[in-house]
């Protein structure tokens, strides 16, 4: 994609709709793709970030809702702003329910349209930054042993050297050992380092399961 302020998927059943906003947000400095059906979008688009999706609520097979639907099910996160020239108060509700970034009603005036999208378009930079800080945080993690890996999630867990060393039943001069080499494989100086790497990338110790609570400990085995 050639640098601008950002793209926007659009998806409309209405030509001149999609026509007449495409060459507007162009003109904005967004770069747009337009698709007639909720279908179309599935089958051709590709994910593209940072992005908003433009979504007409009422389309032809698809609904709105139910491509927001889809789109969550299958993990595909782009933010989404719906439009609708009619809509019941329940499509409306399970947009914001489904994570809609904002709702406008057809017409719209185009400051309220670019605000809402230079929202959403923030929103998808940030999810990438930390989708980004994720897969860096289990990369420096896939290093460490088994054994390792349990001590991080306890220091993670708040337990000193002697927590440590006496839940686990070894020294605490080798748990400071092993310490030193934790931080050393995921490349921070310090425990509050590492506190502060996981947190940012979602990632924390559950408590009493051994294992991460954000659905990445299979990625780490």
């Amino acid at each position: 994609m050639s640098e601008s302020n950002g793209h926007v998927y659009m998806v409309d059943d209405n030509s001149e709709i999609r026509v007449h906003l495409s060459a507007l947000l162009q003109r904005y400095g967004y770069s747009v793709s337009s698709y007639a059906s909720a279908e179309e979008f599935l089958e051709r688009s590709i994910e593209i970030t940072p992005a908003a999706l433009l979504l007409d609520m009422r389309l032809p097979g698809l609904s709105g809702v139910e491509l927001q639907k889809r789109l969550n099910a299958a993990g595909r996160g782009t933010p989404i702003i719906f439009i609708s020239g009619e809509s019941r108060n329940e499509e409306i509700i399970d947009s914001f329910r489904g994570g809609a970034v904002e709702f406008l009603w057809k017409p719209f005036p185009v400051e309220a349209l670019l605000q809402a999208i230079d929202q959403a378009i923030d929103k998808d930079r940030q999810r990438e930054e930390h989708m980004r800080k994720s897969r860096l945080v289990v990369q420096r993690m896939q290093a460490l042993t088994p054994r390792e890996r349990e001590f991080m999630l306890l220091m993670l867990d708040g337990h000193t050297n002697k927590d440590i060393a006496e839940l686990v039943g070894v020294t605490a001069d080798n748990i400071k050992k092993y310490r030193a080499h934790i931080l050393d494989k995921v490349h921070v100086g310090s425990l509050a380092q590492l506190i502060v790497m996981c947190r940012e990338a979602g990632i924390a110790p559950a408590r009493s399961a051994g294992a991460f609570d954000t659905g990445l400990s299979d990625a780490l085995n």
